[in-house]
């Protein structure tokens, strides 16, 4: 029904154009003003632009049943002998139509070959124009889908290393609850409800992509106070951070699980407290500083939480997460994203 209802619509525009000019033709036929000059410039724009459209309706009729997407070289080989099919049948059959208004004389077999040589001429241009054109649009588009698959595919790595972050901060925690029940009563009750107020803080800022330092710190203290609630005095936080407004966001919970790693990876105890230092850098860098007291276990490995800040980081930044460490300290530098970036 498309179909049909396209080639009503567009024969009449080829019919009704073959008319006018072709009555221009004769009206200049008569007159003596280089009148084999006039019918033939009018005859050429005739062809020309019937062939324009007509080509144009041999491609969506045939992008009913032939899409380029499932029988491209089938269809380029169809379309093609059906242009010049039709180019053919336009030059001939104008040709004689002409060729028996004006004249009394038949066409000669050597003008009919010159007529269909006429029409390959035509054709030829026309059709390398058109393939051209098409397959240069469906290259832009395929251009414009990779791209956009590809910021599909990022923002789906990047949610699936955002939601690791939920489980894994939630049976931490939990496990910290679990040691102080047996310990502290009250302080545990005290733990769950401070716990409480965290993980409302986390889901409020889940959605988000990055979020600005102070947003960070306020989440990263009140994550200090639980971890206080387990070790005491024997995990301390010293603060010194300055930045420019222009250059103030990191993604959510970097800070946090940077401290965690520390202290899942070092000794606590009275003996041996676990002191954290975070400060800002002049180049728009935080880093988060401890001292250096492993803990004995064999392939021993900082492991999958600094990987997912890293992996987070590629999306937002060109500069790298980078890890200093020597006997005595071990610094993890995180860079500041600038507001433009992201």
């Amino acid at each position: 029904m498309v179909v049909s209802i396209f080639m009503r619509k567009h024969l009449v525009k080829i019919i009704l154009l073959l008319v006018v000019i072709t009555a221009i033709a004769l009206s200049l036929s008569f007159l003596d003003l280089q009148t084999e000059i006039y019918l033939a410039l009018s005859w050429i724009a005739v062809i020309i632009i019937a062939f324009i459209y007509g080509n144009r309706l041999i491609w969506k009729a045939l992008d009913q049943f032939l899409t380029w997407a499932r029988f491209m070289s089938f269809r380029f080989f169809v379309q093609l002998i059906v242009s010049v099919v039709y180019i053919l049948a336009i030059v001939n059959g104008s040709y004689f139509l002409l060729k028996n208004l004006l004249t009394s004389d038949p066409p000669t077999p050597e003008q009919v070959e010159l007529m269909n040589l006429f029409g390959v001429i035509i054709a030829v241009p026309v059709l390398s124009i058109s393939f051209g054109l098409h397959f240069l649009k469906a290259w832009k588009q395929s251009e414009l889908e990779s791209e956009q698959l590809q910021k599909e595919n990022a923002r789906s790595e990047l949610l699936a290393l955002k939601n690791h972050l939920d489980p894994h901060f939630l049976f931490n925690n939990l496990n910290i609850l679990s040691a102080l029940i047996d310990k502290d009563k009250e302080l545990s009750k005290e733990f769950l409800t401070k716990f409480a107020e965290v993980y409302r803080f986390l889901l409020s800022n889940k959605g988000d992509e990055l979020v600005d330092i102070s947003s960070e710190l306020e989440f990263l203290d009140a994550y200090i106070f639980l971890i206080n609630c387990r070790f005491g005095d024997n995990v301390t936080v010293e603060k010194n951070v300055n930045c420019r407004p222009e250059a103030c966001y990191i993604p959510p919970l970097t800070l946090q699980m940077l401290f965690e790693n520390g202290i899942k990876h070092n000794i606590v105890s009275d003996e041996k407290p676990l002191r954290f230092e975070l400060l800002s850098t002049d180049d728009d860098y935080l880093i988060v500083r401890n001292n250096l007291q492993e803990k004995m276990n064999k392939g021993f490995s900082h492991g999958s939480g600094i990987d997912n800040i890293k992996k987070r980081y590629a999306h937002f930044s060109e500069r790298e997460v980078y890890i200093k460490k020597n006997e005595r300290v071990f610094e993890v530098h995180v860079p500041l994203v600038e507001v433009e970036e992201f």
